[in-house]
């Protein structure tokens, strides 16, 4: 049994929107149901705000929350778009085995997790060399 590159290709654009609109969706949904007048701060303690700034800071926690779920997307499509690569030159270039399609999701967890783990070293290393950049700049 085989699968086509179309519906592999329609499935990975359905889940891309998905995660994409899951910020603002989840952070309006989050203010629709527990708006009570206040904003709370993690040091700043509570003050009384608007709806909107409350929505914005819980799109933005939200958006936080969405980051492993795109790394792992992203790991996806990048294995998704390496089989479609290779199988370009075959006898049958626009199917998959089905032991080729479980690949997809296995591998794009795998990479997602390795992007996760590496997001913070990535960082980490920016900010050493903005810290050494602002150093040798006057």
């Amino acid at each position: 049994m085989t699968i086509r590159f179309r519906a592999i290709f329609i499935a990975l654009i359905v889940f891309t929107i998905l995660v994409a609109s899951a910020p603002f969706t989840l952070g309006l949904g989050s203010t629709a149901f527990t708006y009570e007048g206040k904003c709370y701060g993690f040091t700043d303690g509570v003050w009384e705000c608007p709806w909107y700034e409350y929505a914005a800071m819980q799109i933005f926690y939200s958006g936080l929350f969405a980051i492993s779920f795109a790394l792992t997307l992203f790991s996806g499509w990048l294995v998704t778009l390496g089989l479609w690569f290779t199988k370009r030159r075959t006898a049958t270039p626009d199917r998959l085995p089905i032991w080729q399609v479980v690949l997809i999701p296995m591998l794009g967890c795998v990479g997602g997790a390795v992007l996760v783990s590496a997001l913070p070293i990535l960082i980490n290393i920016y900010y050493k060399f903005q810290h050494i950049y602002w150093k040798l700049v006057p």
